[in-house]
């Protein structure tokens, strides 16, 4: 017993603890070693072999990963497996869209409308078919 300061079971003698400003881990946690993009490259581009159809044939890991992510948005009905390979067509531009077609400009206003009221709808909404007792399409 040193002073009035029992020494015990979770108790240290003050003599041994931490000072003040002093941490219990001098080193510090040691840093994450992250993989740089080199090295990332490098084992995508990595040939492997792999069975197809009962013979052996090598490629990538990119395009193994890739098919991997066809076959289980295919086979397996994978919605995340589809949406991350939509992604990376999208990523490399490997879907295109469709060229905007072509039209005439020629507008047909109905015989049962009159100019003015067919202007203000299209002002308000846009070029047609519009919803609405006129248009033929139901709501």
């Amino acid at each position: 017993m040193s002073g009035d300061y029992e020494v015990g079971k979770w108790r240290t003698s003050k003599d041994t603890r931490f000072k003040p400003g002093q941490s219990g881990n001098p080193k510090g946690r040691p840093p994450i070693k992250r993989p740089d993009a080199a090295s990332v490259v490098a084992i995508l581009d990595e040939s492997i072999a792999v069975r197809q159809g009962g013979t052996a044939r090598k490629m990538s890991a990119f395009e193994v990963s890739v098919r991997k992510l066809v076959s289980r948005a295919l086979n397996e009905g994978d919605i995340r497996a589809a949406l991350e390979f939509l992604r990376l067509c999208d990523k490399y531009e490997v879907i295109t869209p469709a060229p905007a077609p072509i039209t005439s400009g020629v507008l047909i206003v109905p015989k049962s409308w009159n100019w003015d009221e067919w202007m203000e709808m299209f002002k308000i909404h846009g070029p047609p078919p519009w919803r609405g007792k006129r248009s033929g399409l139901v709501e």
